[in-house]
C-alpha cells in the first residue's frame, strides 16, 4: 500500500517505546497519553476521554469503544502479544498495547 507523502511525514506515536506497568491511557489533545504501554497478560486496561467536548473512540482488531467524549471503556488483556489500536476520527491519533509475560 502507498502512504501518502503528507501521512509519512507524522510521526506514529504507536512507535515509541512503551511505558512499563501503566494500565490507564489518558486521551487529551488529540493524543493517548501514553502512546504505548506495556502490561502483563490479564491486566485490564483503561481509557480515560478526557479531551473536552471532543469526541473519540478507541479501536482495535475485534474490539471498540464507543464514540465518546466523556467518561471511560476499559478491556482485559489475557493474551501475551502487540495490540495496536487507533481512534478512526482523528488521523495519526495511534496508541498501542504490548502484553508480555514477565
Amino acid at each position: 500500500m502507498m502512504i501518502p507523502t503528507a501521512l509519512r511525514l507524522i510521526d506514529d506515536p504507536a512507535a515509541s517505546d512503551p511505558a512499563v506497568g501503566v494500565d490507564e491511557v489518558t486521551i487529551q489533545g488529540n493524543a493517548f497519553q501514553p502512546p504505548v504501554i506495556q502490561v502483563a497478560p490479564g491486566t485490564e486496561v483503561t481509557w480515560v476521554f478526557d479531551d473536552g467536548d471532543t469526541e473519540h473512540n478507541v479501536v482495535g482488531d475485534g474490539w471498540q469503544s464507543d464514540v465518546q467524549a466523556s467518561g471511560t471503556y476499559s478491556r482485559t488483556f489475557d493474551e501475551p502479544g502487540s495490540y495496536p489500536y487507533t481512534c478512526t476520527l482523528h488521523i495519526g491519533m495511534n496508541g498501542r498495547v504490548e502484553v508480555v509475560n514477565r
